[in-house]
């Protein structure tokens, strides 16, 4: 089975994902080339998978790279002509991904990624390649080739809009980005780390990452009306659910500090305290 599979790579960023890393592994282990980060330097998780699976290379990291520096690590260590990058808590069998494999070699050489149908997002219902202008990173399978050659990753993206910024760079370099109905996985979705600091990590990189995306490919006159609308309606919805629920307080006043810290430091370094 292996060698069905010898031209791909498979990429892992796990962050306090314990739960769900050996469920994920479960169904992909017959792949040879499997390339795990962990980001909260799980010495004890490492241990565990390095014993179960012979297979998988397992690197630690002291500090959060996050999602974009963290895949670009790994990125550089590919040597297969596909690469997929495989989110926690994305279940993909056996099967769906022989599709999802055989579709892609059937493609153009200039195509840039090719992504299964999520059961519970999408949900079409016929073997159809859909071309579409971005996709959901939970489970794509890149041309690495293309992929190396628009430098991988934007760096600066910590979390959230790096996909989003991949399409864009694609679309750019006339690249197709497809969907295969044919190929089927489950998303349990917000469940990549079971850290209890999770909720406020995400909202805050939200914030930043989307003025930064919208700073980076529109024009000044669109960006501030992002800004502007981001804003005024983290604001209301603080007025509006603050008292009723304090999640919604924290959740909301986050994305307001990382509009801010986008707009003020156009660099992110308020992450290292809110990733930990």
């Amino acid at each position: 089975m292996r060698d069905n599979f010898k031209n791909l790579s498979i990429c892992i960023i796990t962050y306090k994902a314990n739960s769900l890393i050996f469920s994920c592994l479960k169904n992909i282990s017959q792949i040879k080339n499997i390339f795990i980060l962990d980001n909260s330097n799980d010495v004890n998780l490492k241990n565990k998978i390095n014993r179960e699976y012979k297979n998988i290379k397992f690197y630690l990291s002291k500090n959060n790279l996050g999602f974009s520096r963290g895949h670009n690590f790994l990125l550089k260590k590919i040597k297969t002509k596909y690469v997929m990058l495989l989110n926690p808590d994305v279940k993909i069998k056996m099967s769906a991904l022989k599709k999802l494999y055989q579709k892609a070699e059937s493609l153009d050489k200039n195509f840039a990624i090719i992504s299964p149908d999520y059961e519970n997002k999408i949900n079409y219902n016929q073997n159809k390649l859909i071309e579409r202008r971005e996709i959901y990173f939970g489970c794509p399978l890149f041309n690495y080739k293309i992929f190396k050659k628009i430098g991988f990753f934007d760096s600066n993206f910590f979390l959230y809009f790096e996909d989003n910024d991949v399409c864009k760079r694609f679309l750019k370099n006339n690249n197709k980005i497809y969907i295969y109905t044919g190929a089927k996985v489950f998303h349990i979705g917000g469940k990549s780390s079971n850290d209890k600091n999770y909720d406020k990590l995400r909202s805050f990189h939200y914030g930043w990452s989307k003025i930064y995306y919208y700073r980076k490919h529109y024009s000044f006159f669109y960006f501030i009306i992002i800004v502007i609308f981001t804003i005024l309606k983290s604001l209301l919805a603080l007025l509006l659910f603050s008292l009723r629920e304090k999640s919604y307080f924290l959740k909301y006043k986050m994305i307001i500090y990382g509009v801010l810290f986008s707009l003020i430091e156009h660099k992110d370094f308020h992450r290292k305290i809110y990733s930990a």
